[in-house]
């Protein structure tokens, strides 16, 4: 815990703070009070979100795929390094991904109910404690509802705001120490920076995300370490000659996904 961003959380002067929310460790509460400082059963309780992925990724993909597709679709998920790897460590990258992919499943279709959108509501509102990036699918789902044209739109953003209060609660919570959070960082970032700083760094933000895109559906397929060559001992490297193949695969891989949501 050398890390400056976790040192406030121990000062014993202040109100504790924390810089990340505190998603992942109430996900593992359970297996804390059953197990108290066990790594193989908070590890479990990880793995046990990687077999709920995975049965999240069939259920979406039976809705519009054949059964070998769909079996393909498990088993890339599946077989990924990034897959393997992060169900098996103590990240909330596993977690994360499921609960998106379970809103998707219960909001992308076009009936739906309300009571699968309040289901949709009750896995957002832990959404963004478990990692802050999850705001960007509140924000969605919110986008979403004004351009549906069902009936019952104000009940259905009364729970969408209802969904928020956790977090909101959070960030009340944490503006208490006096201390910046995480999303306030990245406020303040936006805040103080010119236009041109602030395309650049669009720009720049895009190309990276590109190349952990390629590093994504084709793994040690951009240059460099891949991403999950964190928590390996020895991340492979892939030839910078290869760069170009596999940048073409991940955006002939972009170009399917887009057509197959502008055909949904």
């Amino acid at each position: 815990a050398a890390g400056g961003e976790y040192r406030a959380a121990y000062d014993p002067t202040g109100v504790p703070f924390a810089w990340r929310p505190p998603g992942l460790p109430l996900l593992l509460l359970p297996a804390a009070l059953a197990r108290p400082y066990d790594i193989v059963a908070a590890k479990a309780v990880i793995l046990a979100w990687g077999v709920a992925l995975l049965l999240l990724v069939y259920l979406l993909a039976r809705r519009s795929g054949t059964s070998g597709a769909v079996s393909i679709a498990v088993a890339l998920v599946a077989t990924g390094p990034n897959t393997l790897l992060w169900s098996t460590e103590v990240v909330s990258e596993v977690p994360f991904v499921a609960l998106v992919l379970a809103i998707v499943g219960l909001v992308g279709s076009r009936d739906v109910s309300d009571r699968r959108w309040a289901v949709a509501a009750l896995l957002l509102a832990p959404l963004p404690l478990v990692r802050t990036a999850g705001l960007a699918m509140w924000v969605a789902c919110a986008g979403w509802l004004m351009l549906d044209r069902q009936r019952h739109r104000t009940l259905r953003f009364t729970l969408l705001l209802g969904a928020f209060i956790p977090y909101g609660l959070w960030m009340l919570r944490n503006a208490q120490s006096g201390q910046e959070s995480y999303l306030g960082y990245l406020w303040h970032q936006l805040t103080e920076s010119n236009v041109g700083e602030s395309l650049h760094q669009v720009v720049w933000s895009t190309i990276l995300n590109y190349h952990i895109l390629v590093g994504l559906w084709v793994p040690g397929g951009a240059p460099g370490s891949p991403v999950y060559g964190i928590v390996t001992s020895y991340p492979a490297l892939l030839p910078i000659a290869a760069w170009p193949i596999t940048a073409l695969v991940a955006s002939a891989m972009l170009a399917m996904c887009a057509l197959g949501i502008w055909a949904r």
